[in-house]
């Protein structure tokens, strides 16, 4: 959907739309190429999940991504001198 947003030390950042729903996906850059994070998730009290999965923040439709995203900018706008939120 979107292009990769580097934030540093061969990170980035990616807007992504699957089925209707939008999330940020992490990825890594490794000889020149950009790869999911991935993670395993918990499937209970000392129970992973055996199938890797994208790292990802799920922001929800488009009218739910926006408004995350516009609070999100609200607050790094508010942000005090040194960077903290309150």
């Amino acid at each position: 959907m979107s292009d990769f947003i580097e934030i540093g030390n061969d990170r980035a950042i990616k807007l992504e739309e699957y089925k209707g729903t939008f999330s940020i996906t992490q990825h890594r850059k490794y000889n020149e190429k950009w790869y999911w994070v991935s993670v395993r998730t918990i499937k209970g009290k000392d129970e992973v999940s055996e199938k890797n999965t994208p790292a990802k923040v799920q922001l929800g439709d488009r009218a739910a991504a926006i408004k995350a995203l516009n609070a999100f900018l609200a607050e790094l706008e508010d942000a005090t001198e040194d960077g903290a939120p309150f």
